[in-house]
């Protein structure tokens, strides 16, 4: 009861806050959603890599989701902003998915700030795109948008008449969420290495 109570004092809040977004000509959207995905065998004595039993489910996902933008002759803002509590891990918090901005310049389009990219044919098949994604996400349950969260990255877009040319810099890494044997369970090659370290680029 105290968790739904405080859900909607935090989407009250939202709704007072977005009002001066509003009368300065905001496009306001956005939905509520809840997600649920169950285990439909049993888990036996299966373990968690941390020892835990492994949860009676994949996914108990609360979320709030706005969309905030603004359009201007030449500029255009954009943000999406997540406020979710996750039933599994008993977290609350906001995810700031998306918040750029874009700038059209005559023969080129440059976009600066967290963005979804996607690169290759579809269909999920990722071939050259090497843009971070949740896989616990996918694999979980949870909406197709969530499989990708944003890169904080400069994308510029230059279209001469005879070719078109897409440069994207990402200055700070982020890795792909895997799945690490907590919530799905994932075969360890090493089950008898305790003290392991992780070294990710820097």
């Amino acid at each position: 009861m105290i968790r739904f109570l405080r859900t909607g004092l935090l989407v009250f809040l939202f709704s007072i806050g977005i009002s001066p977004l509003i009368a300065e000509d905001f496009d306001i959207h956005g939905f509520v959603q809840t997600n649920f995905s169950l285990r439909i065998a049993a888990t036996g004595e299966a373990r968690t890599f941390s020892g835990k039993p492994l949860p009676d489910y994949l996914l108990g996902d609360e979320r709030v989701q706005l969309e905030i933008t603004r359009f201007g002759a030449t500029t255009q803002l954009f943000g999406k902003i997540d406020l979710f509590y996750d039933a599994v891990d008993k977290l609350a918090d906001l995810d700031v998915r998306e918040a750029y901005i874009d700038l059209t310049l005559g023969k080129f389009d440059i976009r600066a700030g967290r963005q979804i990219i996607t690169w290759g044919v579809g269909d999920l098949v990722f071939i050259n795109d090497v843009f971070p994604k949740n896989w616990v996400a996918f694999l979980s349950g949870q909406p197709l948008q969530y499989l990708k969260f944003g890169s904080d990255a400069i994308n510029i877009n230059i279209f001469p008449k005879f070719v078109s040319v897409q440069i994207i810099a990402i200055p700070f890494y982020r890795a792909d969420v895997l799945p690490r044997g907590e919530r799905l369970l994932a075969f360890d090659p090493l089950p008898t290495i305790a003290n392991r370290e992780e070294v990710q680029p820097e």
